[in-house]
């Protein structure tokens, strides 16, 4: 987590007044020590009231979805639910690129 850009993009979304849910499967907040620990209480103190217990809940309700990391299970999630969303896919996945019914754009690679 520390100094990775998707907090970083996270803060600067926040920053400018969005609502974000984030889910990431493989964080795990209670989990988290030493300099990762530190940087998350100083960068983004309420991270824990912004992360989702899974995919679909951290989908409800959203328009836009940025996609940085995502296993098959969260992306089995998005292809399902997307429909009538907007993706923007930070990571280029195949399987997320012509999903029916919605407007995806890739960037960042």
């Amino acid at each position: 987590m520390r100094d990775s850009p998707l907090v970083a993009l996270a803060e600067r979304l926040l920053g400018k007044g969005f609502d974000i849910a984030i889910y990431d499967g493989f964080v795990k907040l209670s989990r988290l020590l030493g300099k990762n620990k530190e940087f998350i209480e100083r960068e983004i103190p309420h991270l824990d009231s912004l992360m989702r217990e899974s995919a679909e809940e951290a989908l409800n309700g959203a328009e836009v979805l940025v996609i940085g990391h995502a296993d098959a299970q969260a992306r089995n999630a998005i292809i399902a639910l997307a429909h009538g969303r907007r993706i923007v896919d930070l990571s280029g996945y195949p399987d997320l690129r012509k999903i029916p019914g919605v407007e995806y754009e890739g960037i960042c690679w």
